[in-house]
């Protein structure tokens, strides 16, 4: 198939071109209408309902002014401190990676997030040890007695 490079994309063909960096969809455009035209009316509702006890609303407004970083939410669903073995901490060390590696966590956070599971890691070796050194021990005093 021959492709003509003279009718493609020619000077002043705006076919394809699509919509200009940085504006706004139509649907942006409406939302951000409704916002202006009616918004305060509808922050001051949720406010009432929230001050009435309406959970949601109570939620919708925390999650607003105080949002959860997003580490954080994952330190809450991950598994560190069930880390116990060398694979858990590779397993957990590479979800990590991979939520960095993503997007999904900042380079911040996922630094963040490895110095708590370096620190979980020092503390299941030390364990490890502890135990070791206990059955060393107890080998020893079962040879010898």
């Amino acid at each position: 198939m021959e492709i003509r490079k003279s009718t493609l994309f020619k000077e002043g063909n705006k076919a394809g071109v699509g919509r200009p960096r940085g504006s706004k969809s139509k649907a942006q455009l409406f939302l951000e209408k409704i916002g202006t035209d009616r918004g305060e009316e509808v922050l001051n509702k949720v406010v009432a309902q929230a001050l009435e006890g309406d959970i949601q609303s109570q939620k919708l407004i925390l999650e607003r002014v105080y949002p959860v970083p997003k580490h954080q939410r994952y330190i809450s669903q991950s598994s560190i401190c069930a880390i116990e073995t060398k694979e858990d901490l590779d397993k957990v060390s590479k979800e990590t990676f991979d939520l960095i590696r993503s997007g999904e966590l900042s380079l911040e956070e996922g630094l963040t997030l490895t110095t708590l599971i370096e620190k979980r890691a020092i503390v299941v070796l030390q364990l490890q040890n502890e135990k070791l050194r206990e059955e060393l021990a107890e080998y020893e005093e079962n040879r010898i007695g």
